[in-house]
């Protein structure tokens, strides 16, 4: 019994932490949202990669401080310039989490991307701090 109380209460703590992050003054790759919007997005998982013909962005998103039925979409944006949103990836509506890929052709080789989730509801947008990648 008391090692199920103490599991529950360090998920609660868990699951607190990234909801409580919103200041928007962390560095690159720091989960802290900013925006105008209900609830925070954090990139889970960012990677890139290349085919025998493409090269592309994959990127994980979670949000939190909402429920699926307040989410009108989660996403990510793209960019070889962190001051942009840049092109934007839809991963989906009324949904809390999600991965989505780049299209074919859209990324350049050896090339550094700057990639910000954002989740959107009837309040507002809010998005994570940048982080980066280098596609091969």
């Amino acid at each position: 019994m008391k090692k199920t109380v103490i599991a529950f209460i360090l998920f609660a703590i868990v699951m607190l932490i990234p909801g409580c992050q919103k200041d928007g003054t962390g560095s690159s790759g720091s989960s802290s949202s900013t925006g105008s919007g209900k609830g925070s997005i954090q990139i889970t998982n960012l990677s890139a990669g290349r085919s025998s013909v493409d090269i592309w962005i994959k990127c994980s998103v979670q949000a939190s401080g909402v429920v699926a039925d307040e989410v009108n979409e989660i996403g990510f944006y793209y960019s070889t310039d962190q001051s942009t949103n840049g092109r934007r990836v839809w991963i989906g509506g009324h949904k809390l989490s999600g991965t989505g890929q780049t299209l074919p052709n859209n990324c350049a080789s050896k090339t550094t991307y700057y990639v910000k989730a954002y989740l959107k509801t009837s309040s507002g947008t809010v998005y994570s701090n940048p982080k980066n990648v280098k596609t091969p």
